[in-house]
Parts: structure tokens; C-alpha cells; sequence
């Protein structure tokens, strides 16, 4: 059956021939929504356990909205998420790659505080914005601060100490609606919390251990490849050393390859130069410099270019495009665009400069689905969409997350990733927490493994990678993917 041919039924036709013209409406509708990814019989076998389980849920919720979790805040149900058995599957199955990460707010902030936050030395003090502050180096002369160590020792509950500090790096709040009023005031404390770590994460010795625990956290959440978005920020030492942009790589390929050793299940990492919405706009292009450097001492590790921060009218892509279309034209882009619930005031238009500027993928892409012929480019051109879908609902852009636009991207097949960006700053490790939100929120309530196993291999296809290393990453994905699906049969069989 055609969308052309679709006319209503004759008021005299049978119900029967109603009922048949109905289900080949819902079969044109889903077959729009993939294009051809069938499941093999045993993956057959395994996809009828995932839907059972998550019938369970949503069958929960249509008796009840409040059982429902994917249609709730994120920070009032993690706790439950975590018991869900749909989350648990998610938790053991192989998720790809993630795509769209920032790099200094990936670490579970409780790691954070147990490890960085105990090295001798640490100093923390608010600077002259009222913001928070940690760091190894000493502050001048006319800035009050203290070493934490000192605090802790004094203090009469180091738990609650521990949970006080805790609340300077993660966005958590019991009452989000209330603590988090709008956007702007969510956004606010959100990049505040950057300038936090900045000197805790950039000091080496936490440098080296903190990307290491990233990498530690995705793979024991079995993502076995990433792209990480990087700011380039001074890396010190307590030599007072400071270590430049290449020295920066470096470290962080030595990390990674110590870890690949280590982790034979885990395909690598690489790196989006990321810049920031304001410095360009006030024509500070020293990260466009460092980019333009890094990419030719390092052309298969920085692998593109990216443009970061909150989305406003005041900084939106068309006042600094020019500086973008100047660079070589082997880069790739990699731009945050439509992060936004605004239509029509330029803000969403940074979607079509992004397109126009040949984007590789487009970061978020919330505001996309008011844009149809640009969603008509994105699914011709195969243009990825990173989607945040635990980042879209802390900062504001969508509470519900079957309301969220990217259900109308998988209706249509457009190729969606699922990514993490800011985990963090909520308290999370690794993608399986996203996983679950887009499983059950954002995806038909009917869909299955199918699509689970979708954003796992467009993850993997949209990924950047030689031919060499998308050899391997079949040959790894599979490899274990098959297991999940042995062990998911296996453990469930008495079910």
C-alpha cells in the first residue's frame, strides 16, 4: 500500500476491509521508519524478552502516568530507572559509539569527589563572580581560600562534606521545577560548574586518572568507541610546567592506548576541537589556531571542529560562519545546532548555516523537526543527529520525553545517534541511562531490539573512522553483539 493510493474507507465498505486498510497503514508507517533492518531468527528469540519487559512498563504507565519513568524528570527516577529490567538490558548490550560527549563533564561526579578532591593540595575558593572554584595553584594574595583537606578535616561529617562539595559539580536537586525555574536559570548553573573543574581536571596527575575513568566508564557500560568534544585548556603540574596544546594530545594518546592495552573490548577514541559560541563572535580565534595546528600534527585523531555553549540570538552561527568557511576544506564540522525550543527568532537558523556550512553531523538538532526541508536534507545527505535525550530534559527543553522532536526523526529514519554529552553533571556513567530514555520515550512504544540495535550500528556508521578501523569495529561489534544476544536468550529462558 502507497501514501498516494491512501483515500477513507467507503461508509457502506465492510469492517473488515476497514480493519485491513488500517493495519496496512501502520505496516507502511513502520517500514517508513527503517529501512530494512531485519533481525535474524535468533535475534527473533531475544527481541521477544526486550518487549516483554518493556510492555510491562508502559503498560504500568497507561494504567498509571506516574509509573511511567521515561515520561518523568530524570533526577526524580533515576533510582527507579536503575531497578528497571528494560535498563538492565540496556546496561549489558553493546551501544557502539558515543558521539557527542564534552570531555570535562563526563566523570561520574561521585568519582570526582572520592578521588581528585582527596589529593593533597587541592585549594578551593569562590572566585569574583560567586562561582566556585577548585584548584592546586595558589590563589593571589588578595583571594580568601582554603585547602579542602583542611575543610574536611574540620569539618564534623565528612559524608556531608563530601555531598556539600558533590552539589558544586552536579546539577541534581530533589525539586528541579523549583530549584531550575527556566532555562536560562539551569544554563547558568550548568556552565558555572565548568568553571568549577577546570583547574581540578587540567592539573595532570587528576588529568591523566580522570580520562582514564572515562574511558573505564563507558567501556563498563560496553561503548566500545568515542568522539570526544575538547576544549584545549592549559594542562600544570606542581612544577608550575605548563604544557601546550600538542603536549595536551599527547598525554591524552598515551591514556588511550594504555587503555586499549588493558581493554581489548574497547576500539578507541578520537577528538572534536570544540569551541565556544562567544569568543568567536568577539573574535577570539585561538582555539580556531589550535585547531588549525592539531589537525595537521594529529589529522587522524583531530578528526573536526565543533561550536559549543548555549544558543542565543546574540551568538547564533551567522556571525562568525565567515571565520568557519575559511578554514581548509578537509575539515569537518561537527556543529551544535537547534538546541533550542525557539522558532523563527535566527536562533534555530543555526541549522541551516550548520547544513550549509556541510556538517558532518549536527549536535542536538532539537528544533529540526520545524525545519522540514531541512530534514528532507539531513535524511537524503545522511547528516547524523546527536541526541541528548537526559541533557535535553535537565537543561530545560523537553520534561516528557514522548514529546521529545526525535520521535518524529525515527518515524521519518533519520539517522539518529544516541549520545550523552554532560553525564557528569547529573551523576551518571556511561550511555545507558540516554539508552533508556530514547528506548522508551522517544521511540514507539512498539518498537523493539530493532531499534535498539539500529542506534547502535548508526552510532558505529556515523562514526568517524579510517577503513581499517571500520573493519575492525564490525568485526568487534559483532563479536559482541552475538554474546548479548546468547547471554539475553540464555539468562531469560525460563521466563
Amino acid at each position: 500500500m502507497q501514501a498516494s493510493r491512501l483515500s477513507p474507507i467507503r461508509r457502506n465498505a465492510s469492517f473488515s476491509s476497514f480493519l485491513s486498510a488500517r493495519e496496512a497503514v501502520k505496516e507502511l508507517e513502520e517500514r517508513l521508519s527503517f529501512s530494512q533492518f531485519p533481525l535474524t531468527p535468533t535475534e527473533l528469540a531475544a527481541d521477544d524478552i526486550v518487549r516483554k519487559h518493556k510492555m510491562r512498563e508502559i503498560e504500568a504507565g497507561l494504567r498509571n502516568s506516574k509509573d511511567f519513568l521515561a515520561g518523568q524528570h530524570f533526577f526524580r527516577v533515576k533510582e527507579k530507572i536503575e531497578q528497571s529490567e528494560v535498563f538492565k538490558l540496556i546496561q549489558l548490550m553493546p551501544k557502539g559509539a558515543l558521539l557527542h560527549a564534552h570531555n570535562t563533564a563526563m566523570v561520574s561526579s561521585d568519582w570526582l569527589i572520592k578521588n581528585a578532591t582527596y589529593r593533597p593540595g587541592l585549594i578551593i575558593f569562590t572566585d569574583q563572580k560567586n562561582i566556585t572554584r577548585f584548584t592546586f595553584k595558589i590563589p593571589n594574595s588578595n583571594q580568601e581560600w582554603n585547602y579542602v583537606s583542611d575543610l574536611r578535616n574540620a569539618s564534623k561529617n565528612v559524608t556531608a562534606f563530601d555531598e556539600w562539595l558533590e552539589t558544586k559539580i552536579n546539577l541534581y536537586t530533589p525539586n528541579p521545577e523549583i530549584d531550575y525555574p527556566d532555562i536560562d536559570t539551569v544554563w547558568t548553573a550548568f556552565q558555572n560548574m565548568f568553571t568549577t573543574t577546570s583547574e581540578l581536571i587540567t592539573f595532570r596527575p587528576v588529568f591523566v586518572d580522570y580520562h582514564r575513568q572515562i574511558l573505564k566508564e563507558l567501556s563498563d557500560d560496553n561503548v566500545m568507541y568515542v568522539e570526544l568534544r575538547i576544549k584545549f585548556e592549559t594542562i600544570y603540574d606542581d612544577t608550575e610546567k605548563i604544557y601546550t596544546p600538542a603536549d595536551y594530545v599527547e598525554i591524552l594518546l598515551e591514556v588511550i592506548e594504555d587503555f586499549k592495552k588493558e581493554n581489548p573490548n574497547f576500539l578507541g577514541a578520537k577528538v572534536i576541537l570544540s569551541c565556544l559560541r562567544n569568543d568567536l563572535v568577539e573574535n577570539n580565534l585561538d582555539d580556531i589556531e589550535i585547531y588549525s595546528d592539531l589537525m595537521q600534527l594529529y589529522p587522524d585523531f583531530i578528526i573536526g571542529i565543533d561550536v559549543a555553549s548555549q544558543e542565543k540570538v546574540t551568538n547564533t552561527n551567522i556571525r562568525f560562519s565567515e571565520v568557519l568557511l575559511n578554514l581548509p576544506e578537509s575539515t569537518k564540522f561537527f556543529l551544535h545546532a537547534g538546541e533550542t525550543n525557539w522558532y523563527g527568532t535566527g536562533v534555530d537558523e543555526n541549522l541551516i548555516d550548520a547544513i550549509l556550512l556541510n556538517t558532518t553531523r549536527i549536535g542536538h538538532g532539537f528544533a529540526l523537526v520545524k525545519h522540514p526541508y531541512l530534514m528532507e536534507i539531513v535524511k537524503k545527505h545522511k547528516i547524523g543527529i546527536e541526541v541528548s535525550p537526559v541533557s535535553n530534559q535537565v537543561l530545560h527543553l523537553v520534561s516528557d520525553m514522548r514529546n521529545h522532536p526525535a520521535s518524529v526523526y525515527l518515524s521519518q529514519d533519520l539517522p539518529v545517534t544516541i549520545s550523552s554529552d554532560d553525564p557528569g553533571f547529573w551523576g551518571v556513567k556511561g550511555l545507558s541511562y540516554d539508552y533508556y530514555y530514547a528506548f522508551m520515550g522517544i521511540a514507539s512504544a512498539s518498537a523493539g531490539l530493532e531499534t535498539l540495535k539500529k542506534f547502535t550500528w548508526t552510532s558505529l556508521e556515523q562514526s568517524i573512522l579510517t577503513d581499517k578501523e571500520w573493519m575492525v569495529a564490525c568485526e568487534m561489534f559483532h563479536k559482541q553483539w552475538n554474546k548479548f544476544i546468547e547471554d539475553l536468550i540464555q539468562n531469560h529462558s525460563s521466563e
